[in-house]
């Protein structure tokens, strides 16, 4: 019965951790984008249609 007890304690801290991780890189991407949607440049300039 330890064993499952000790399973399900690693189980949550996998899934602590992914949730931490989940959010921290979304944040940097919502960062990330932000300063890309403000960067101008001729080379990321969408090219008029025909």
């Amino acid at each position: 019965m330890a064993a499952l007890a000790d399973f399900f304690r690693a189980l949550g801290n996998s899934a602590i951790i992914t949730a931490q991780a989940t959010v921290i890189a979304v944040f940097a991407s919502l960062l990330a984008g932000y300063a890309y949607s403000r960067f101008r440049s001729r080379w990321l300039a969408v090219p008029p249609s025909c």
